[in-house]
């Protein structure tokens, strides 16, 4: 029988090799999928955010398009008032901010390691 060298038989077959920058990757693989998977949300934030502002640009447009309709009905008050369009963009800014923030900031008080804790 031959000697034993630390716990391995020094003529014995060996399999599975790897080099360390494969046990690294397969190390790391959870990690990776993690960042591409939040850098795909994040992507779809900026994404969502950005039809966001063109939709109230869009909005602006058709709405200074669709005034000349509810003029002959308005009396006063002109239909293009800068000041009324901007009221009313940055009124749907703030719904839009409050919508995000009220659950963001309880999102906030959680401590992260309970949030990801499977029970």
């Amino acid at each position: 029988m031959a000697k034993e060298w630390n716990g391995v038989l020094p003529r014995s077959p060996l399999s599975d090799f790897r080099t360390a920058d494969e046990l690294l990757s397969v190390a790391l693989a959870p990690q990776r999928l993690a960042a591409g998977v939040f850098g795909a949300f994040g992507l779809m934030a900026i994404v969502l955010a950005s039809v966001g502002c063109t939709t109230v640009a869009a909005d602006i447009s058709i709405s200074a398009l669709l005034a000349r309709f509810v003029a002959p009905r308005v009396k006063g008050v002109s239909v293009y008032d800068g000041a009324t369009f901007a009221l009313v963009a940055a009124l749907a800014g703030m719904v839009a901010f409050l919508a995000a923030a009220i659950p963001a900031r309880r999102a906030a008080r959680i401590d992260p390691q309970m949030a990801l804790r499977a029970e």
